[in-house]
């Protein structure tokens, strides 16, 4: 199965659970507070119960998505995910007010907040019920990204360790690449491998584990192997270029980076930190800008400079027109203008 086939697959399914649940709950409350009979008395027109309760299973969808619910590193979290869920109900309950007070429904105040925390818990004993599913599958290797961990023979033993303990993450080892420092030119350089050092991996993981030497095209072999996620453990320091051009390398052939911050400092770089029992993990990228955040900023650029506009003709227009109306000049003065101040006395 691909990573993008089942990543579409999970989060349809989400989304459908999500709206399912909310619908659920609003017209369960609704039906039980006697409010069936909807009313717009702004714009005078009778709404149908569903109609409403889907379009505001839509708001609480689009709330739980901009709150990051569905992230591919929420999905199998259990505390990050309920802290994420009740704060996507908080924004949901302030648009569904908003949504409600436009129309004037005069749907209850009470109604709206027990439609809300019906839909959470609803939603959250669904999650629960996911996760299991997720965890079950990713015990089969399913459901996880491949992963390559790179770093010292001690920080891949760690790394591999950390990640057979923490079945809520996404990451599943495919290959390992041991690097260290070179003592003479102090550059990132590859590591043989020991027999011990593969026995241990093997008792760790259940499993012997491919072993992807460091060279120059490194991302394109841990592509070839079918990874998505590089792991970096150690080794690899803050400010060095050893690393800026890894993650650069890595970046151009769409392989997200995944830094154990006990391990390496990280500077410059977007960052996404989880921490789950204990240790803190941090995912970063470099900050581009995609299509739609570009046309987010232009947007919002557009906006800003209008309104600038807007408040600067408060002061300038009627500052133009004294101008004009005082002495008779030009509003704009040009460096090549015949008249002067002086020639008008």
């Amino acid at each position: 199965m691909s990573v993008a086939y089942w990543r579409f697959f999970v989060n349809a399914l989400l989304v459908f659970c999500d709206m399912l649940s909310f619908i659920l709950a609003a017209v369960v409350v609704l039906m039980t507070q006697g409010e069936i009979n909807l009313y717009s008395s702004r714009f005078h027109f009778h709404i149908n119960l569903w109609a409403y309760v889907v379009v505001c299973a839509l708001v609480w969808v689009f709330c739980l998505h901009s709150v990051g619910v569905y992230h591919r590193h929420v999905m199998g979290d259990g505390y990050q995910l309920n802290v994420l869920l009740f704060k996507g109900a908080v924004f949901a309950g302030l648009m569904i007010c908003a949504f409600e007070f436009i129309l004037n429904t005069y749907v209850s105040l009470l109604s709206t907040v027990l439609e809300l925390l019906c839909a959470l818990l609803v939603t959250m004993v669904v999650r629960l019920a996911v996760r299991q599913f997720v965890l079950f599958k990713r015990k089969r290797g399913m459901y996880s990204y491949g992963t390559v961990v790179v770093g010292s023979l001690e920080g891949i033993e760690h790394a591999l360790q950390f990640l057979s303990r923490k079945s809520q993450l996404n990451y599943h080892a495919i290959a390992v690449c041991p690097i260290g420092l070179d003592a003479q030119t102090g550059y990132v350089r590859a590591v043989d491998v020991t027999a011990e050092f593969k026995q241990r991996i093997r008792k760790i993981c259940g499993r012997d584990i491919a072993t992807l030497p460091y060279c120059k095209n490194f991302a394109e072999r841990a592509v070839s192997m079918g990874a998505q996620t590089v792991m970096v453990t150690d080794v690899m320091q803050r400010f060095s270029d050893d690393f800026n051009t890894f993650v650069l390398n890595m970046e151009t052939m769409n392989l997200e980076i995944a830094v154990v911050t006990s391990a390496v400092d990280v500077s410059g770089h977007e960052t996404n930190i989880r921490v789950i029992q204990g240790t803190t993990v941090m995912t970063i990228s470099l900050p581009q800008y995609s299509p739609w955040d570009m046309c987010k900023k232009r947007v919002f650029d557009v906006l800003v400079s209008l309104f600038a506009v807007i408040v600067t003709a408060i002061v300038t227009v009627p500052i133009a027109i004294a101008i004009k109306l005082t002495d008779g000049g030009p509003i704009f003065l040009h460096a090549d203008s015949r008249w002067a101040p002086w020639q008008a006395v």
